[in-house]
């Protein structure tokens, strides 16, 4: 299962960063993905 998740985390990772460069509030992208991060 845990590895399931780090898997997920990372496709998430991926879609956060596809949106942030359409996104206004970029930093609030960065701030999901570092939570991400430090999650696992």
């Amino acid at each position: 299962f845990a590895t399931q998740l780090k898997d997920a985390s990372k496709i998430f990772i991926n879609e956060i960063r596809n949106v942030k460069h359409k996104h206004r509030n970029q930093t609030l992208c960065d701030t999901l993905i570092e939570r991400i991060q430090m999650s696992k």
